[in-house]
């Protein structure tokens, strides 16, 4: 058996029309698998066409056995094939024992008992992982099938991982975010499953402390997902964590911040600003969610503008004073001015029953400002991220006998 990569030989490569051909006829939704497989064969080596080719035959063999998200897996693996470096560095042997991996799973019915459409990736990042590292082994996977039984969902799928793979803690904040991992924290997290101390792996991109990294391993969630930079997020969180000695508020305080989700690197670089803001949140009466929300928008205002000046308030109370003089001046800036997209995305519209919705992207800092007073929020705020193309803004009003009343102010990220 050669451990060489894919080099799939002209007859291999003559074979796509066929295949695709039986894509499209397995399929149970439409999808433009064959523009798909033009735009790919047109971007990508003749290596990484081979590669997927040979996913796609084992999935078509395998149909009946996972048919109801069979059009899921197809999905994920056109868009693993695009930038997923464990499966473009897959070797032969490895892509063989993805193949075992997943016929345990076949012979056990597991795939008839899938609840999300999240769950393919995960599991076909779980078959990529076990067949770069499945030295790693320390149980076996028949066993794990156990917890599949019921239903499989990302968090059943977690559980299966650990089995698989954990001897000791599971460090959920990176099992959690296992499809979107980078080659590098994947070998990151596999040091740790190892039992090695995260603080002495060469792949860490960031230093962390003794308590830091006891709380990235042992304090940050079970249920909390990151999409990129997952290591690097982690350890920012870790070390906000470590200022308070609870996770209480630093999801929704993470979640609420564009320069957390857009910036990280310059958040790093300014941390002591970061640490005295999330302290704050630990002084005096808990913090709801709404609160930390307008303090995230008010956080991010102060960092994107350079005015990182010591935070002077030190509770709740006093800051609540700040944000709310910070939002009756925000009409005195230049916001306004901004214009980020031109006005010819049309309006969607659309009916529920006896409703009629429109929903239109606000595009100016003057559409943000006109949205930010009738709906009384901050949303004015958000005007530089939109002019920096980090973030969209979406109003959606219901027209009822030809009133319109605008009801949802939407963020869609990148």
């Amino acid at each position: 058996m050669t451990n060489c990569l894919f080099k799939p030989d002209e007859r291999f490569l003559a074979a796509t029309s066929a295949l695709i051909a039986e894509i499209e006829e397995l399929q149970s939704m439409p999808y433009p698998i064959a523009q798909l497989t033009e735009e790919l064969q047109n971007n990508l080596s003749a290596t990484k066409i081979g590669r997927l080719h040979q996913w796609l035959s084992f999935f078509n063999e395998h149909f009946y056995d996972f048919s109801k998200f069979y059009s899921e897996f197809i999905n994920v693996l056109f868009d693993t094939v695009k930038s997923n470096e464990l499966f473009n560095s897959q070797t032969q042997h490895e892509f063989e024992l993805s193949c075992k991996f997943f016929e345990r799973l076949f012979q056990c019915k597991v795939f008839q008992k899938i609840k999300s459409i999240e769950s393919p990736d995960y599991l076909i990042t779980v078959a990529l992982v076990y067949s770069r590292c499945a030295g790693m082994q320390v149980r076996s996977i028949i066993d794990g099938i156990s917890i599949l039984e019921t239903d499989v969902t990302n968090k059943k799928l977690n559980l299966f991982f650990a089995h698989i793979f954990i001897q000791y803690e599971n460090p959920y904040i990176l099992t959690n975010s296992l499809p979107f991992l980078s080659l590098t924290e994947i070998e990151l997290l596999m040091f740790v499953l190892r039992g090695k101390n995260i603080r002495l792996s060469e792949n860490l991109p960031v230093p962390i402390s003794k308590l830091e990294s006891f709380h990235l391993v042992f304090s940050l969630g079970c249920d909390f997902q990151l999409t990129d930079d997952v290591v690097k997020r982690s350890i920012f969180m870790a070390k906000l964590v470590a200022i308070k000695g609870n996770t209480n508020d630093i999801f929704i305080f993470f979640q609420s911040s564009r320069t957390l989700s857009f910036r990280i690197d310059q958040a790093l670089k300014d941390l002591d600003f970061w640490k005295s803001a999330y302290a704050i949140l630990g002084s005096g009466k808990i913090a709801d969610q709404v609160f930390i929300g307008r303090y995230a928008d008010y956080l991010d205002d102060i960092f994107s503008n350079a005015d990182r000046k010591k935070l002077t308030a030190k509770t709740i109370t006093s800051m609540e004073r700040r944000i709310g003089d910070w939002h009756r001046n925000l009409s005195k800036n230049a916001f306004r001015e901004l214009i980020w997209r031109t006005k010819s995305t049309k309006k969607i519209e659309m009916s529920i029953k006896e409703n009629y919705y429109v929903f239109e992207e606000l595009q100016t800092g003057e559409d943000l400002f006109i949205e930010s007073r009738i709906m009384n929020h901050c949303v004015y705020s958000y005007a530089q991220d939109c002019a920096r193309g980090y973030i969209r803004i979406w109003s959606m009003a219901v027209r009822q006998e030809n009133i319109v009343s605008k009801i949802l102010t939407i963020e869609v990220q990148f």
